[in-house]
């Protein structure tokens, strides 16, 4: 080498690389040479700047589009599916990555993967690892992770080859000041490693969905909040006008029947008063469905219960209680009962095919007793291994379980004494 001229190409005060130029023709380089080459460099650098701001701005535009885009949707899709909408859409702005939305496990020092995207996602999905296991958990504390490409360590959540492991970012989802799911984004061994541009767009589409969350999840407080108020409204306006007006019917029938029509008449105006005493009772678990928040109680499920039955029918099952059934059945003897009523009705509805199905529970003279009566074909045989399971389980409480049954027509009574449940309860 005769001659050698060599100038830094710069970029943003940083050297990004050298120009060199060797073996001059005239046998040396100049002083002009020597300023023509690093104007030359000097274009270079600007040059690659350049064509890295257009590259960051396509890069953020992409971003911020789907950010909104994503925000807009998590309005509208149900809470449990909110976190693979959120991987679904990052993995389609990095197609060669494996993302996943991590959620802290109760009991702290654990995560389980709530979901995922990419390579192995079936073997991810849904389990739960240590935070010791990953080195990108500490975005579940609320720190932004960046991740260079390294040695292959046995963390599930990067992509690896041999003894490699490829880059990675993650960063939180806060909600009110918690974190309360973090995003993490790996490539493989073999790709370029994650700028801080990748980690500030994640960022920003993570602090977006946060708040898209927050927005979704006041929504739905302010409906059912709504709904309440109106549940409430509907609770009121039917105890207070229409059960009033009801008896005051039957009040009014009883009078005119027994005054005016004794004897001939009189066994139609006590059915009569019975029906319209039935009507109020069916109105006041109606109101107790409307007004009850605790859907933990015997007595809403029961009436979940028949709900579901009512799904499949054209005629609802109604519904009675008699005596303090939420005070007195709880734990496992509301256990008992509830899966007793449903076992009974639902044979009523698939077995029998009922017409008409009466749900009764009561409590009274120191026992709880579960009714159901239906006006279906009757059953064949008390050895069915549902029936048996009944009677196994009044016989473990001290009761029995009584069928009368014909064709048409079928009233199954299970009753346990309250002295023994109520130790239990």
């Amino acid at each position: 080498m005769q001659s050698f001229l060599g100038a830094p190409i710069r970029i943003g005060g940083e050297v990004f690389g050298n120009l060199y130029l060797t073996n001059a023709r005239g046998g040396s380089f100049t002083s002009r040479d020597e300023s023509l080459l690093e104007a030359l460099a000097s274009t270079a650098g600007l040059v690659i700047a350049n064509s890295r701001l257009f590259e960051e701005t396509r890069t953020r535009a992409a971003w911020t589009h789907a950010a909104a885009e994503l925000s807009r949707a998590i309005l509208t899709t149900p809470r449990e599916q909110v976190f693979d909408l959120i991987a679904g859409r990052v993995r389609e702005l990095e197609p060669l990555s494996l993302t996943a939305v991590l959620v802290p496990a109760e009991g702290g020092g654990a995560f389980h993967v709530a979901a995922v995207r990419g390579d192995g996602e079936r073997t991810l999905l849904g389990r739960e690892f240590l935070y010791a296991q990953t080195t990108v958990a500490a975005a579940l504390e609320g720190e932004l992770l960046r991740r260079g490409p390294g040695r292959a360590s046995g963390d599930p959540l990067l992509q690896t080859h041999l003894d490699e492991a490829g880059p990675a970012i993650a960063a939180p989802l806060v909600v009110k000041g918690m974190p309360v799911a973090a995003v993490v984004i790996s490539r493989p061994p073999t790709s370029p490693e994650y700028r801080r541009i990748d980690l500030d767009v994640l960022e920003g589409l993570c602090s977006q969905a946060a708040v898209a969350v927050e927005l979704a999840q006041a929504r739905r407080d302010q409906q059912r909040a709504v709904v309440a108020e109106e549940r409430a409204r509907i609770a009121r306006d039917l105890h207070d006008h229409v059960i009033q007006q009801l008896f005051g019917a039957g009040l009014t029938i009883q009078s005119i029947f027994s005054t005016e029509t004794q004897g001939r008449h009189g066994g139609r105006g006590q059915e009569v008063v019975a029906q319209i005493d039935d009507a109020i009772r069916q109105i006041r678990t109606v109101i107790f469905a409307l007004s009850s928040s605790d859907a933990s109680s015997v007595r809403h499920k029961l009436i979940d219960i028949v709900a579901e039955a009512a799904g499949q029918r054209e005629r609802a099952p109604s519904v009675r209680f008699s005596g303090p059934v939420d005070s007195l059945l709880a734990g496992p003897v509301g256990d008992d009962v509830v899966a007793v009523a449903r076992e009974l009705i639902s044979n009523s509805v698939r077995h029998a095919q009922a017409d008409s199905i009466e749900l009764h529970v009561a409590v009274k003279d120191e026992a709880v007793t579960v009714r159901v009566a239906d006006d279906g074909a009757g059953i064949r045989s008390d050895r069915r291994s549902g029936l048996r399971n009944l009677r196994d389980r009044a016989a473990r409480r001290g009761g029995d379980l009584q069928i009368a049954s014909s064709n048409p027509g079928t009233v199954v009574t299970w009753q346990v004494p309250l002295i023994e449940l109520g130790g239990e309860s």
